[in-house]
């Protein structure tokens, strides 16, 4: 629509209305297509801004070629983990994505190599350090999306809070087997089975912590644990 009508850019009809893409619009009009090319990937050419939060060391705005793997980005640019914790997990879009574990720090983030693994998104990544309880990390995250769903499509509207009073549950120390059945039965009707993608980016981060973290939340069943302490977003 904002191709068609005043929704776009300084309310004019607009074709890309990305920031990030704009800022990219002078350099390729000075530089030239081929230069632009030549940074990132041959599918994912050209610059990505990637902003890293957690529990690294260098928290920040970071603009790297397109294609740069998660490991150099912790390690080489943010500092790697602070306290010298292990890489536990990363979110890399943000909470609405898959997670990754400790062991996928080498994966590419450009669009189509970070895909088989995960979302790369925005690019909002968020590492979390062996300390963390992915737990309650993803109970906060599926509340999250229970709070802002329309409601208009019943998998999501429904979905989001099952999925959270289950997680409740399990935090709580009231959870059964029964409710990681449940959390993995609705996660698997959320995804792509609404109008909008965000019955997608709830199911995601629980159907990743379950199959990468599972004995995390076995040891909730039954009783609740000492918790581990929650990921920051920025530098203690």
């Amino acid at each position: 629509m904002p191709v068609e009508v005043g929704g776009g850019l300084f309310g004019r009809p607009t074709v890309v209305n990305n920031v990030e893409t704009l800022m990219c619009v002078p350099h390729v009009i000075n530089r030239g297509a081929a230069w632009f090319a030549g940074i990132g990937t041959p599918d994912c050419p050209g610059p990505k801004v990637y902003s890293v939060s957690g529990h690294v060391n260098r928290p920040g705005i970071y603009e790297l070629p397109m294609g740069t793997t998660l490991r150099d980005l912790i390690y080489k640019h943010a500092g790697g983990v602070q306290r010298n914790q292990k890489v536990k997990a990363v979110s890399p879009g943000a909470l609405a994505s898959p997670l990754l574990s400790g062991d996928e720090l080498d994966v590419h983030l450009d669009v189509f190599s970070a895909r088989p693994h995960s979302e790369l998104g925005a690019g909002g990544i968020i590492v979390y350090g062996e300390e963390v309880d992915i737990v309650p990390l993803v109970l906060r995250a599926s509340t999250f999306f229970a709070n802002e769903s329309c409601g208009k499509c019943v998998p999501c509207r429904e979905g989001t809070r099952w999925i959270a009073d289950a997680l409740q549950r399990i935090v709580d120390g009231k959870g059964r087997q029964r409710d990681i059945d449940i959390i993995n039965d609705v996660a698997g009707n959320m995804e792509r089975k609404t109008l909008c993608m965000l019955g997608s980016f709830a199911a995601w981060p629980v159907q990743s912590a379950l199959r990468k973290f599972r004995p995390d939340f076995e040891r909730y069943l039954g009783h609740a644990p000492p918790r581990k302490q929650l990921p920051v977003l920025a530098a203690e």
